[in-house]
């Protein structure tokens, strides 16, 4: 059976928004952050890429999906690092900053939150008028943690953070990822996944002060 994919990120100097990212992509800030990283597309060798640069900064960006999980429950994708940050750590706070992360959200299901996350996301619908992303697969580039590692997101425990790669050997090289993240999911929380909500790029260094360069590349949803 032929691979059916929803292609989400190829980006084109042509197939611009206004804000300059890719057609169909959004900004992604975050409170008490006030510096941004910039996101911007170019040529990269022989082909153009999404180049994200972060200077004590932090910020993503992102691309609405209403679609079955099970029906698309792979993601595949090409990144390269510049350089991976010094003073990481993923396990506190102080040093959660990646080079490079790939998110996948799916969205909140009342029935499914205790009463704390419940009461939340109520607040936050009403201050919003919408509700945050239940919970959220990272995938990572990370500077020292061995390879599927996964661990809980520092900031949330809705957040289960997977390390794809590791360590300085492939810094510089494009790397092609492909993730059956309906299995990895699954793996991370327990129980089968929600809908999906969106998929999100993001590269931040506001908690070490550091520098990073990121860059994406032909990111899908695939149903095989």
């Amino acid at each position: 059976m032929a691979t059916e994919a929803q292609l989400l990120l190829a980006p084109s100097p042509d197939k611009l928004e206004e804000t300059g990212l890719p057609q169909g992509w959004q900004p992604l800030r975050f409170q008490n952050i006030a510096a941004q990283t910039e996101y911007t597309v170019g040529l990269d060798g022989d082909g153009y890429a999404l180049k994200a640069v972060s200077e004590a900064s932090a910020s993503g960006i992102y691309t609405e999906v209403d679609l079955d999980a099970q029906e698309y429950p792979h993601l595949s994708w090409e990144w390269k690092v510049g350089n991976l940050i010094e003073q990481g750590d993923a396990t506190r706070k102080s040093g959660d900053d990646f080079p490079a992360r790939v998110v996948v959200a799916f969205s909140y299901q009342a029935d499914r939150a205790p009463l704390f996350k419940w009461i939340k996301y109520e607040l936050t619908r009403l201050i919003y008028g919408r509700y945050p992303p239940g919970s959220v697969l990272v995938y990572v580039w990370d500077n020292r943690l061995p390879v599927e590692t996964t661990l809980d997101a520092v900031h949330t425990a809705w957040a289960k953070v997977i390390v794809l790669e590791s360590g300085p050997a492939k810094v510089g090289q494009w790397v092609t990822e492909r993730r059956n993240f309906y299995a990895d999911y699954r793996r991370a929380f327990g129980e089968d996944p929600t809908r999906l909500k969106f998929i999100g790029i993001m590269t931040d260094t506001d908690d070490t002060g550091e520098r990073a360069v990121a860059y994406f590349r032909k990111l899908s949803l695939e149903s095989q």
